[in-house]
């Protein structure tokens, strides 16, 4: 026995490689200590707090660490002849120690840069030093990623779900969605009133003609659950020509599954799909397949999606007039196409900007850049670059938002900065600029909200063009997989605190089948005035408005749930939303219809109940305590 042991370990040490193996068994050994302390953390014993009963026998883990380090060489180095089984399980078992790290340090940038680095190297030493590859799977590629898509799609809806149900979504934008369906169903018109009074979508916010493609589907399922559906299927379709646009750059199945994998988990496409509904979830499938019909040259199919890309919302035409520019700079373009892009989407813009849609409305939103009297315009952009360009560098580039350009570019592996050495690739940063970098308004560099949808995509194809560069395969592979593991880690980090969706749900079961109960009792077609988050429960009528824009409805729904609980930007602090509640009941003839203490109260018009007296008692008891008139 002891002599066929020597024979085989003399063996491994003519055609292995002993110091390398060594190395990657102790390093998976101290893995699994890690994954130790954090199974530990059930019992009391947290990862951030030193405990003297645990450090008091570092010495048993630290013979552990030895013993398990040695057994693992011995076992798949020496007997088995596997070390390349080792080499994966370091691999696989530091990426989800990488995932469970970031899941435990919320929001935190500094923990996922430094993670983010260290995968960096560990992939670069697995795919490329020890020249290992993932398994082969070229004839089953399209349907690995078609059931890994289903399953995200299928992950995002139910967290979206949970959300809506645990009254979490907004009245900006889910409830005013959902309103402009319900009209469209009535009368073919986009219109809403959440803001006090009827008024027209493509008129006044955005012209989104292609929301008629989502139409009938809301004829069959008329709800808000429909729009976060539909929402997260078409990001899920952008995989399709996100899949061929890969192999029309010749990519291997396997880079071509990570980098869709990528893009799936990147944070800015996942936190805007957790951000109720908007059009701008549309963009990423047909930008991809603009981006594709140009890679092949079929001019029928870049045509639709130009057009289609264009109804999707106005200001899509910085996007498909980047890509455009790309056509037009880039070596081997079709120069005739790339003209006849850039001018459709110039003229399409005109036309819709002066004949149809007030872009004026959105002013605000550059503040810092436009002047808010009536002679102000985008034009004023221009006038400081020339004059002032430092002035345009200060504003895009504040503390915040180079945080949110971390939050774009590492999840990419920092690829997309390769684009800049290009000319024609330089042209694709163009929108990035002008709505997430420009803009004073913060949403707009937030990875939570929907302005990251075509931003994204132009960004994935930098990462394509990249890697279809590059001669050696073993890299390609490496940077695809880095691409995305770190999106992964990001995504974990900056998203895991949504995962309280599903925690309140649980624990809450009572009190959101009571609000369900009282939503029941209301009319459809009764006008109401309702608290943020109760707006996207109600909307589905003529008549819906945020409480504090409109009170004078027939019923008003309220949420009293506080702890930050966001009700709305119309009253300026929670003393003044409830002593709003509080003169509806005393002085406008408003009777409470139903009531959960501290979670909502249902007002009726000209009616009154057993229940006014204690609702006003816990109004009058909230707003003392606000005032601290309890306290000391």
């Amino acid at each position: 026995m002891i002599r066929k042991f020597a024979n085989r370990f003399s063996s491994y040490r003519s055609s292995g490689d002993p110091f390398a193996d060594i190395g990657i068994s102790f390093a998976t050994a101290f893995l699994a200590i890690i994954f130790y302390s954090f199974y530990r953390q059930r019992f009391g014993f947290s990862i951030t707090v030193l405990s003297p009963t645990v450090t008091g026998v570092y010495w048993q883990f630290l013979l552990l660490f030895l013993i398990l380090g040695l057994a693992l060489f011995f076992f798949f180095c020496v007997i088995l002849r596997r070390s390349d089984l080792l080499d994966l399980i370091l691999l696989v078992g530091s990426v989800a120690v990488s995932v469970l790290v970031a899941g435990f340090s919320p929001q935190s940038f500094a923990f996922c840069l430094v993670l983010f680095l260290l995968m960096g190297m560990l992939l670069n030493f697995y795919f490329v030093h020890r020249n290992r590859s993932l398994l082969t799977f070229s004839k089953t590629t399209a349907w690995l990623v078609g059931a890994l898509t289903l399953i995200y799609v299928l992950s995002v809806i139910a967290l979206a779900f949970l959300k809506h149900w645990s009254f979490f979504s907004y009245d900006l934008d889910l409830g005013y969605f959902d309103q402009v369906f319900y009209s469209m169903t009535q009368s073919f018109k986009p219109v809403y009133t959440i803001m006090g009074r009827p008024i027209n979508h493509f008129q006044n916010n955005h012209f989104s003609p292609l929301l008629y493609l989502l139409l009938p589907g809301y004829l069959l399922f008329p709800s808000a659950e429909y729009l976060i559906v539909i929402q997260a299927i078409f990001v899920g379709l952008a995989v399709i020509p996100l899949y061929q646009l890969c192999t029309a750059y010749r990519l291997e199945k396997k880079v071509i599954l990570l980098i869709c994998a990528a893009f799936l988990l990147q944070p800015g496409i996942i936190g805007g799909q957790l951000y109720d509904f908007h059009e701008n979830a549309l963009l990423p499938f047909f930008l991809f397949g603009l981006l594709y019909f140009l890679t092949v040259r079929n001019r029928t199919g870049i045509f639709l999606s130009l057009v289609l890309t264009l109804l999707i919302k106005e200001d899509a035409v910085l996007y498909t007039i980047a890509i455009g520019l790309f056509e037009l700079l880039r070596p081997g373009g079709s120069k005739k196409t790339a003209v006849w892009m850039i001018v459709i989407s110039a003229v399409y813009f005109m036309l819709v900007s002066n004949l149809i849609l007030n872009t004026a409305f959105f002013h605000n939103r550059y503040e810092n850049l436009i002047d808010s009297g009536a002679g102000g315009s985008y034009l004023d952009i221009v006038k400081i670059l020339f004059t002032n360009p430092l002035y345009l560098f200060t504003q895009s580039f504040t503390a915040d938002k180079v945080l949110f350009l971390g939050l774009i570019f590492l999840p990419l592996a920092l690829i997309p900065l390769a684009g800049l050495c290009h000319l024609s690739e330089i042209s694709l940063f163009l929108p990035m600029v002008a709505i997430n970098l420009l803009p004073s308004w913060w949403p707009q560099y937030s990875i939570d909200y929907q302005y990251n949808f075509g931003t994204i995509p132009l960004l994935v194809l930098i990462c394509i063009r990249f890697l279809a560069s590059l001669r050696k395969p073993p890299v390609r592979v490496m940077l695809a997989a880095l691409m995305t593991v770190s999106a992964l880690i990001f995504s974990v980090s900056f998203h895991i605190e949504k995962y309280d969706y599903v925690i309140r749900y649980r624990e809450h079961q009572t009190e959101l089948q009571a609000m369900a109960l009282a939503l029941e009792k209301i009319p459809a077609d009764a006008s109401v005035s309702a608290a943020s988050h109760m707006v996207p429960h109600l909307s589905g009528r003529d008549e819906i408005y945020t409480f504090g824009v409109k009170n004078d409805t027939d019923f008003v729904l309220l949420d009293l749930r506080s702890n930050g609980v966001y009700v709305g930007d119309t009253y300026q602090g929670e003393i003044f939303y409830l002593s709003a509640i509080e003169a509806l009941l005393e002085n406008q003839g408003y009777g409470v219809a139903d009531y959960f203490e501290s979670w909502f109260v249902l007002l009726q018009k000209d009616t009154s109940g057993p229940l006014d007296e204690e609702v006003k008692n816990f109004l009058q008891y909230r707003i003392r305590k606000l005032r601290g008139e309890f306290d000391g």
